[in-house]
């Protein structure tokens, strides 16, 4: 009596009908007849339990009879299963509880279930470990799968949704592993900073002051201002930092080539960033700065850096050594030829060859 009096304070429609449909076709259990081997099996699954009943056809009447009812929740673990492999776990349950009977029966075993997604077992794929160990148990057995709609199947869900099983409906949903908080880049707090960074944030405020933007920055920060915390610009990329624009929490740099230059100067010349390549600077320096086409800015800086081009490595083979000329024995033995081209026309030549003896000159 307090069992149906909890069922009716849950309100679950399903479990009613179930509990119904047990008393309409007796729940009594009966004994199983070993001597026709004709064996039934419906199974059904929720998000906590499963279960599962086992028939068997009587002779008398020409129906099928309760022999066995299996009904077990689900550890912590198999709650997070997706629903073909609860699908997949509650068959196996049921053969390994009934094992006794069904294993080496002279009929192949009916197991009626009212989900299909157990046809994503039909295709093949890579198997995860608990997936392999249920397909080796299953050869032991010989069996046919059939799908039975769910209003038909009251004893195995009723069986599934008891209340001792708790509800567990989207009991991990809408929650949050690591919060942003944890993530939050505290770009400028807890430095000192001193020197040449220094002078250079001091310079990017006052630029910033003096309104040096580009337009499309321009009508970001005036959105920005607009917004007072609605979170719609703030949230997205641009925010305000002890005076400082930022963008994807890096600190905006207006359209100044001293900054420019001093900045990647920093990164690049620097005897800690020891003259990086192109991409190595970048990285450097979109650490804590952004501003439009930084990269295309950066490419160039390294091409003409005069260190790099001094300390840069050949990639070709080593050139051949010179040698002396042999002197010739006579004049007109060895002479050498030039053109000079491309001369202002005269007389309608533009042309000048040169021939120098290489004893006389």
């Amino acid at each position: 009596m307090l069992a149906w009096k909890i069922l009716c304070s849950r309100g679950k429609y399903y479990a009613r009908m179930g509990i119904f449909t047990l008393a309409e076709n007796n729940i009594c259990t009966n004994k199983p007849s070993y001597s026709e081997c004709l064996y039934r099996i419906e199974a059904d699954s929720s998000r906590v339990a499963t279960g599962a009943v086992l028939l068997q056809p009587s002779l008398e009447d020409d129906k099928w009879h309760l022999v066995a009812f299996l009904s077990k929740s689900l550890s912590a673990v198999e709650c997070n299963y997706e629903i073909h492999d609860t699908e997949m776990l509650t068959i196996i349950r049921a053969l390994e509880e009934w094992h006794h009977y069904l294993e080496g029966a002279r009929h192949p075993i009916e197991i009626w279930t009212d989900h299909k997604n157990l046809e994503y077992f039909c295709i093949i794929q890579k198997l995860n470990h608990h997936q392999v160990r249920w397909s080796l148990y299953l050869s032991r057995f010989d069996f046919t799968l059939h799908h039975k709609p769910g209003r038909s199947m009251g004893k195995p869900d009723a069986l599934s949704c008891c209340v001792d099983h708790g509800l567990g409906w989207d009991y991990n949903s809408n929650m949050t592993m690591l919060s942003p908080k944890l993530f939050w880049i505290h770009a400028l707090s807890g430095l000192d900073i001193v020197g040449e960074e220094h002078d250079i944030l001091r310079d990017v405020q006052h630029s910033l002051r003096n309104n040096d933007l580009e337009e499309s920055v321009v009508k970001a920060v005036w959105e920005l201002h607009r917004d007072h915390g609605h979170g719609t610009v703030h949230s997205a990329e641009w925010s305000e930092l002890d005076g400082l624009l930022m963008f994807c929490r890096k600190i905006y740099v207006p359209q100044d080539r001293d900054l420019h230059r001093r900045i990647v100067e920093q990164h690049h010349n620097s005897c800690i960033a020891g003259h990086t390549g192109h991409w190595k600077t970048l990285e450097l320096v979109t650490c804590n700065y952004w501003w439009p086409q930084m990269s295309h800015y950066i490419g160039l800086y390294v091409k003409t850096c005069d260190l790099c081009m001094q300390t840069k490595l050949q990639h070709h083979k080593p050139h051949g050594e010179l040698h002396l000329m042999e002197t010739p024995e006579e004049r007109w033995d060895t002479i050498t030829v030039d053109f000079m081209v491309e001369l202002p026309n005269a007389h309608g030549y533009d042309t000048i060859m040169n021939i120098v003896d290489s004893v006389g000159k």
